[in-house]
């Protein structure tokens, strides 16, 4: 069984430790899974996936994230472990903004470890200079924080300001599911083709 890493800091062992997936739904257009602790009615969420749309909802509000045509349940599987590339993906009605210092800490922490110090090490030291800034405390606005990356000469900044609390308890939550599909082996149910 694949092992999935993350830097999402919330605590998805704690938070769905003993929820239980519950398959509603699998067809090749859409596939549909309630999550929930069957003693406790915390945390409870349903995902809808469909071919190019996931969409959560539930006690941890609701999300939506369009990784593009045909890429669904498989982008689950595999895309979700990068915070700002899923956040991109997230639609603007659904992005509250709202600068979270930790958040943003922990994003920046995420794009250190993804950096390829062989490849690129101009990056990883940018972003590791960001990642100082936050961690003393002299970036505490969503305006400081780009200052600060367009100070590094970086240009396309994460959307920093709709990484949030909640946000990340949705992407756990996603990765979560991802994880639980992983060790049942679910696979998404064929098309039938009907002749007559």
């Amino acid at each position: 069984m694949p092992t999935r890493t993350s830097n999402i800091q919330v605590d998805k062992r704690h938070l769905f430790k003993k929820h239980k997936v519950q398959v509603v739904e699998n067809t090749p257009e859409v596939q549909v899974f309630y999550c929930r602790d069957p003693k406790e009615s915390e945390f409870w969420f349903r995902v809808v996936i469909s071919d190019n749309c996931i969409a959560l909802t539930g006690d941890i509000d609701s999300l939506m994230i369009c990784p593009g045509y045909g890429r669904g349940i498989n982008w689950l599987r595999g895309s979700i472990q990068s915070t700002h590339y899923a956040i991109s993906k997230i639609p603007m009605t659904f992005k509250t903004k709202e600068f979270d210092r930790d958040s943003a800490e922990i994003c920046m922490t995420e794009m250190v470890n993804e950096c390829d110090p062989d490849d690129l090490p101009e990056y990883k030291e940018k972003y590791e200079s960001i990642l100082d800034d936050l961690k003393i405390g002299s970036i505490e606005t969503a305006e400081q924080f780009y200052d600060a990356w367009y100070r590094e000469g970086l240009d396309e900044p994460p959307d920093i300001e709709i990484i949030t609390t909640r946000i990340w308890q949705q992407l756990s939550a996603l990765i979560w599911l991802a994880e639980q599909l992983d060790e049942m082996n679910f696979t998404v149910a064929k098309k039938r083709w009907w002749t007559r």
